[in-house]
């Protein structure tokens, strides 16, 4: 190679490498959201923006509008279109600056955010008749957008994620309240319908709130005690945290109990202890300790049930944990930060008539460790149509003890930190325009009497920061979950579906009630369809005009004591106060001045209900529904369930 074509070659390579540069300092470019396959609002006006080069001039085309601007020292732009029609065809967003991005197949419809936690995040693939519900999800016209998990110490500018068309080959991995939301919205209007997901599991309401509202509000529960400069920087907190439980954290040593035979017991004397599940492990196992322990019990198993498949249900751990039926493993898990719901099948060729033995090992690393359900009935064990709960008494035997660790600073999971989810999976969709929002979330919040103030707050803060005064919301109000008293008493979750109904003096708010549709042993009721039915009920309504449609069951209105009675009016009663198969009213409880409930006879007279004790001659309250899991029965003539309420407070 002459030393002329090498010079030449070099010189080439640069101007190449100098164009490019300039390419990239000059390329505009758009957030995720603003990509291929995406739906724009309908009749209303749409924001599209970006970064550029400082002073760079762009224009927008799309639908016949030509939109010019220009970037400002900081590289930022942003046009607005004018209000469009819905419209399902197919059409393409141009931006041009020194470069052109064509924004390929965008619709114009209707567009909606969901957010919350688990309940909101559950996939069509893990709720009800999954593949009977994808055979048919022939919907070009849907798209969803999931927001990928993030958190971050101030509001971000941009997120990941991508529009995904509606099929049967994709719809198992869209957020299945969302989607029965959308189908049935797009079902009644023709109209294209996007949906944006937004969710994390497991998070309270305080990650979902802007940071001035956090501030501003003192009483909002708030255990995150960082200082201001580690808050900035949440990715860096983050390997903190990872970096401290590392220090604290214990190996195992093995699994020494196995070695022994321990799995293989027939009987659990020498050594074991009797101790009662669930409960956390070290109260469990009688020591504050990590490490590893073993817990054991015999199950009897019915006729029906020998021979076939079971399916273990085990409620929540972070813990790692291998089982073992009949001293056969039946499977394992790793320890995770994120606690979840374990199961375990158990093969047909494993399960006996009569006596079986269940043997679970936990190790525990660090914190909080075994079986952490605060609810028995969550421990179940089921199969060919058979029940059998595994909850009270079980035997323990301590294999590994070690000292346990201290964090030197209480540090929450991310999804816990207040503001986080907020400043990096809402924030950046602040200027994109959506008809509303879905809200499911309140489980992780049970009990907070903050709550109702918190949801308001949220909704209104959402609302101005997309500039939106009323700006739809929609909320799930909790269903029965959980365990059923035989007396009145209090309830975490009847305090946050009371705080949820609160929130509706706000304007263009709805809420639907689920007190019919939940499941007492699994908080992740499999029906979201009938949930995704009622939002697009409730949004027909409050969004688009039907206002003949009914989509919540009865509400409290007001109360009126005459003659030692509660005399209780309702709102949401289309088609009159009915009862559930014609049975005698139940779920009402009442209070006199010693706030003191007892159960309460009740009867519905016309569009109310007349409720009453002889325990109680001077009534001053009165509760419905007002439990975890109540056992209620007043419907309107819709068949939508009356919502959990407390009058007289």
């Amino acid at each position: 190679m002459s030393k002329e074509f090498k010079m030449l070659k070099t010189v080439s390579i640069l101007l190449i490498s100098i164009f490019f540069s300039s390419i990239v300092l000059g390329n505009v470019k758009l957030p995720a959201i603003i990509s291929g396959n995406m739906v724009l609002q309908a009749d209303t006006k749409v924001k599209i923006w970006g970064k550029a080069e400082a002073g760079e001039n762009v224009t927008v085309l799309f639908a016949g509008q030509e939109k010019k601007t220009s970037a400002d020292k900081d590289g930022r732009w942003m046009v607005e279109l004018d209000p469009m029609k819905a419209d399902a065809e197919s059409k393409v967003l141009t931006v041009q600056g020194k470069n052109k991005i064509e924004v390929k197949n965008v619709l114009v419809g209707e567009v909606w955010i969901g957010s919350g936690q688990s309940n909101m995040e559950l996939t069509v693939a893990n709720s009800a008749n999954p593949d009977a519900e994808a055979k048919e999800a022939n919907y070009p016209l849907i798209r969803h957008f999931t927001v990928t998990k993030d958190i971050s110490g101030k509001p971000k500018d941009d997120l990941e994620g991508k529009w995904v068309i509606c099929s049967p080959g994709t719809v198992k991995g869209f957020s299945a309240v969302l989607y029965f939301f959308g189908r049935d919205l797009h079902s009644k209007s023709k109209f294209p319908v996007g949906l944006i997901h937004s969710s994390w599991g497991g998070s309270t309401i305080q990650p979902w709130l802007p940071k001035e509202v956090m501030a501003a509000n003192p009483d909002f529960p708030n255990d995150f005690k960082v200082p201001e400069d580690k808050y900035a920087d949440l990715k860096t907190y983050a390997e903190f945290k990872k970096d401290e439980i590392k220090k604290i954290s214990k190996t195992d040593a093995g699994n020494q109990g196995e070695k022994e035979g321990w799995e293989k017991l027939a009987d659990f004397k020498d050594g074991w202890k009797e101790t009662v599940l669930p409960q956390p492990l070290e109260k469990a196992a009688g020591a504050e300790m990590d490490g590893a322990v073993w817990f054991a019990r015999n199950v009897e198993i019915p006729e029906k049930m020998a021979g076939k498949d079971l399916v273990i249900e085990l409620g929540a751990t972070y813990d790692a944990m291998t089982a073992y039926f009949n001293g056969e493993k039946i499977g394992s898990r790793e320890f995770t930060i994120d606690y979840g719901k374990t199961k375990f099948t158990v093969p047909a060729k494993t399960v006996k008539i009569g006596k079986n033995t269940l043997v679970l090992r936990f190790f525990n690393p660090y914190g909080p460790g075994g079986l952490l359900s605060k609810n028995g009935d969550e421990l179940i064990l089921t199969g060919n149509g058979g029940k059998s709960g595994l909850g009270g008494k079980w035997y323990c035997r301590v294999e590994q003890k070690y000292e346990p660790g201290e964090l030197p600073m209480k540090i929450p999971h991310p999804r816990k930190i207040p503001s986080a989810l907020h400043n990096a999976m809402i924030a950046p969709l602040d200027s994109f325009a959506v008809r509303g929002v879905l809200w499911y979330q309140g489980e992780s919040n049970a009990g907070d009497q903050t709550y109702g103030k918190m949801l308001s707050s949220l909704i209104s803060s959402w609302r101005e920061k997309k500039g939106l005064k009323e700006m739809s919301f929609m909320i799930v109000q909790l269903p029965n979950h959980g365990s059923r008293p035989a007396e009145p008493s209090d309830s975490p979750w009847a305090v946050v579906r009371e705080g949820q109904r609160s929130v509706l003096v706000l304007p263009n708010t709805a809420m639907i009630t689920t007190l019919d549709i939940g499941e007492a042993h699994n908080i992740h009721p499999l029906n979201k369809q009938d949930i995704g039915k009622r939002l697009a009920l409730a949004a027909r309504n409050i969004c688009y005009g039907e206002k003949d449609l009914e989509y919540s069951g009865p509400l409290f209105s007001s109360m009126e004591i005459k003659d030692g009675k509660a005399l209780i009016k309702f709102t949401h009663i289309k088609g009159g106060l009915a009862v559930k198969g014609g049975a005698k009213l139940k779920g009402f409880a009442i209070a006199g001045a010693d706030g003191k409930y007892f159960w309460a006879d009740a009867e519905i007279k016309g569009d109310a209900v007349a409720v009453w004790s002889e325990k109680v001659k001077d009534p001053l309250s009165v509760r419905y529904a007002w439990a975890d899991d109540p056992d209620c029965n007043l419907l309107n003539g819709e068949g939508f369930p009356a919502s959990t309420f407390q009058s007289g407070k």
